[in-house]
């Protein structure tokens, strides 16, 4: 793929240790953008990279236009331990990392780096990273401006569990051809999702 001209002097590729795991994350900053500045994180589906993810998304395009700074962070195995019961996580057979951690550490390294504005950092995901973006709005509702949460439904166990610290502006962006993370919500004997309305009202 072709990194937009914008962009391309602009990327980094950076490292931050945490809990004893060494996390990988790249910083996106268009030209003209100087710190600190808004921020949007953008956690990518399971499997994908932060370069595969870059490519797909058009965030970068969009902090180009609108001035902000793009982060594309790298989960553990390549998937994020999001909120869902861990068997519908495929937790046996792929070990998420601390990322919970991760999102805390980098969101304050953004900002004292100098990169990012504390009162102006997004969060948004698609799939398991929108699960994980839910998993943030319920557990750290103070850290960001705001959430978006793209092709994922509420665990359903997050109608006990989730208790945000204040209310969260958030996002869901989900369409009913979805196959995968359906939009009326699924069940399984291991865990259920809500429907795309259900989340949004919870």
């Amino acid at each position: 793929f072709t990194i937009p001209p914008a962009v391309a002097d602009g990327v980094r590729d950076l490292r931050l240790s945490v809990n004893g795991e060494d996390r990988r994350y790249v910083v996106v900053t268009p030209e003209g953008v100087s710190g600190p500045a808004p921020a949007g994180i953008a956690l990518h589906g399971a499997a994908q990279t932060p370069e595969s993810f870059r490519a797909y998304f058009g965030l970068d395009a969009a902090a180009a236009a609108h001035g902000f700074v793009a982060v594309y962070p790298e989960g553990e195995g390549r998937v994020w331990n999001d909120g869902r019961p861990a068997a519908m996580r495929l937790k046996m057979v792929l070990r998420p990392g601390d990322d919970v951690a991760f999102l805390v550490a980098l969101a304050r390294n953004l900002a004292e780096q100098g990169i990012a504005d504390p009162a102006r950092i997004y969060l948004t995901g698609i799939s398991n990273g929108g699960f994980m973006v839910q998993r943030m709005a319920c557990e750290h509702a103070e850290l960001f401006a705001a959430y978006s949460s793209i092709m994922a439904t509420a665990p359903a166990n997050y109608r006990e569990e989730c208790k945000p610290a204040r209310p969260v502006p958030i996002q869901f962006i989900h369409g009913t051809a979805d196959s995968v993370i359906a939009y009326s919500g699924f069940w399984t004997p291991v865990g259920a999702t809500l429907s795309a309305p259900e989340s949004a009202r919870l």
